[in-house]
Formats: structure tokens, sequence, C-alpha cells
């Protein structure tokens, strides 16, 4: 646990505690208050203090929480020569925020603070490599039923219109809260906030359509494992490789992994970016309510991402978003670019399972030559014993008329 920055200060009727904790999760938070000591926990922080004096709770006695100040605070833009060592939206930094990284191995794949952004994507490579189960992918291969089934959901946006999007009152209260900021990003950070808006897009998609789009407890570790844009602090300057990493992970860790269900998530993807910026906000503002869920510290990705992104989204240049989705429309992703072998393994099945039907066949024909030698044999033999017989009875019909023939004489 952490140690939080903290100011107290007093007067002759009340004592004030000020303490700094921006990425913590309120709906943990704990205070107490017993004669002298006082109490604050908020995952990761805890503080204790034992004042000189006892402390009486009254009507006086309340709490406050200034979440836009602690945004401001954070919003400082990096010089892009720090970007290889940034994280979070648009590699922004959040420096205050690798003094708390280790508290938070639960969602990370790395400690920001440790590992730069091009070792990153090395070690992730190399970690979905060895995490690839070519056995599961094979049985989900041959085992389709359910993801069949999966394949044949219509997606709720699927008949949607633009006019028809309305934002709900919790929605609405949601973005009166969010501070007003102007961000100044380079060329290179907006490649990265669009690319990582993709990947996080995609990862929602895929959670939605295997879930009958009624999120459940293992939403939100689906959202992030999928996405190398959340677990793994990556960044992406290229759309192609950001849907390759995408497609990478959703054959790798999910329950179902088939690459037709990964292209059937693309399309989806594809038709929730032809509607309005009023949707994705939408999409966002649910994926910010399943990581405030859960046992898990997800939350802090609210901080470090998703509200940064639905206040950029407001007021981004819409032209630059259109034109960046006209790439994304005309992209494809083919199984041999995932450098797993896909097809080998596919079509090592297909071969096998040829080839065994083909020895059942031989095994069947060589069967049935037996059955028809033995039918022959036992024809013969039948027809060798009837003649046999003949022989015989020919002989004693002979015996017989000579028999006679000697006593007529």
């Amino acid at each position: 646990m952490l140690t939080p920055r903290f100011k107290l200060s007093q007067d002759d009727r009340s004592i004030t505690i000020e303490i700094r904790a921006p990425y913590c999760s309120l709906r943990e938070l704990q205070v107490e208050v017993d004669e002298n000591v006082f109490l604050f926990f908020c995952k990761p922080y805890f503080l204790r203090l034992f004042l000189p004096g006892k402390l009486i709770e009254n009507e006086n006695y309340r709490s406050s929480f200034d979440c836009e100040s602690v945004i401001d605070n954070e919003a400082k833009l990096p010089n892009e020569s720090d970007l290889s060592q940034g994280f979070g939206f648009a590699l922004m930094g959040h420096r205050n925020f690798v003094a708390v990284s280790s508290e938070f191995s639960e969602v990370f794949e790395i400690d920001p603070s440790e590992v730069n952004l091009k070792e990153r994507r090395k070690l992730r490579l190399q970690f979905e490599q060895g995490k690839f189960d070519m056995g599961h992918y094979l049985a989900d291969y041959i085992e389709n039923e359910d993801i069949l089934s999966l394949l044949q959901l219509k997606t709720p946006w699927n008949d949607i219109k633009d006019d028809d999007i309305t934002f709900s009152n919790k929605e609405l209260d949601f973005l009166k809260d969010l501070p007003n900021i102007n961000y100044e990003l380079s060329e290179l950070q907006i490649k990265y906030v669009f690319n990582g808006l993709i990947d996080i897009l995609y990862a929602y998609c895929y959670d939605g359509r295997t879930t009958d789009y009624d999120t459940n407890s293992e939403s939100g570790w689906t959202i992030v494992k999928l996405s190398a844009t959340l677990c793994w602090l990556d960044a992406f300057d290229n759309t192609k490789d950001v849907l390759i990493s995408a497609f990478r992970r959703s054959v790798t860790y999910p329950l179902f992994r088939n690459f037709e269900l990964s292209l059937k998530v693309l399309e989806d993807l594809k038709q929730l970016l032809k509607l309005s910026d009023k949707y994705i906000i939408k999409c966002l503002i649910q994926i910010y309510y399943i990581f405030l869920g859960g046992d898990c510290c997800r939350y802090i990705l609210n901080n470090l991402f998703i509200k940064d992104y639905i206040i950029y989204i407001i007021n981004w240049d819409r032209n630059r978003w259109r034109e960046f989705l006209k790439e994304v429309d005309s992209l494809e992703i083919k199984k041999e670019e995932l450098g797993f072998n896909l097809f080998e393994i596919e079509q090592g099945f297909t071969l096998e399972n040829k080839m065994e039907n083909l020895k059942i066949s031989v095994v069947s024909d060589d069967s049935d030559d037996e059955s028809s030698e033995s039918s022959d044999s036992d024809d013969s033999s039948e027809s060798e014993t009837e003649s046999s017989s003949e022989c015989q009875s020919n002989t004693e019909t002979v015996g017989e008329k000579e028999k006679y023939i000697t006593t007529d004489l």
C-alpha cells in the first residue's frame, strides 16, 4: 500500500484533512474516525494519523472529492522525445503514476516505469507466441457449434441510425462532470490515439458478440486482455499492426478462439465506426462502468485512457477521423499475418482427417475382398462335396446294376 500526499489544517472549531489520491477507486473508499485516530483507505492508498486530541463527529462532518483538479494536474503533455518512455492516452506519461504502477500488476503485463515502448512491443510478441495454444485453437476449429451460433448474432448497432442515438440520463450525468481539456497532440500522438481507440473498440466488439451483448463479470477481463493498448501499454502508429495485434490476442486468450469469429468481430467494428461520434462515446462510457466494477483494479484504466478518450472525442477533428476510417475500412487480415501458422494447423487436421477416412475405406475394401474370397471358397467346397457325393452315388448305382445283371445270368 502507498501513503498518499496529504495536508492538515485546523481552526478553533474544525480540522480539515486534504488527501491527494489520483489513482484510487472511490467505491472502495473507507474513512474512519476513532477518538484521536484518523484512518483513510482507498486502494492502493492507506493513511493513518494519530492526532494530539480527540476528534468528534457531528453535523459538520463531511467529505468531498475534486476529480477535475486531479485530471488537470495530470494533463501535461510530454515532449515528443519523451514518448518512448510514455504510457496512457497519447503516451502523455502520467508520471505520478510511476510511483503506484507496481500496485496494479493484476492489470498490466509490464511495469511502464521499467520497460520502454520498444521493449514492450518485443516482449509482448514473445509472450503471445508462448501463450498461443494450438490444441485449444484446433478444438474450436473442429467443434465449432457454439462459434457458429455466435456468428449468427446481430449487433445492437446493426440497424441503428445516427438520428436515433441519444444519451441516457446516467450518461449525461457522467459527461457533465468531465472537465474541458484542450489536447495539443503531435502528429505521432494522434496516430497513437486513433489506433489505440481501434484496439479498445475491437476488444469491446469481441466481448459483445461472445456474451450475446449482455456484459458479465468476465467482460472487463476480456476487453483488457484483448487490447494490447490497455494491458501492455503498447502504442501503434500503423493501423494494420493494431488489427494484427487484436487478431493475435483474440485467438490466444479468450474462451472462443476462432479466426472466422475474429473476422466477424472486425466486421462489427467497421460497422460501429460508421456511426457518429456520439455512439463511440456511449461505448466508451459503458467500458468505463465495466472497468469500475469487478474485483480487479481495472478502474485505473479509466484514469489512464477512457476519460481522456471521451474528452478528446468531444472536440476532436472529425474530418481527420473520417479520413482515418477509410484506411480502416480498406484493411483485411489474413491467417498467415498472425504468425501462428493457423493455415498449416487447419490444413494438417484436414489432411489427417482425410487420411483417416482413406484408411478406414481401404480397410473396409479389404474386408469386403476377404469376405468375397471366403464366400467363393465356401461355394467351391460345397461344389466339390456335392460332386464327390454324386460320384459316390453313381458308383453305388453302377454296382447295384452289375449285381442285378449277375443274378439274372
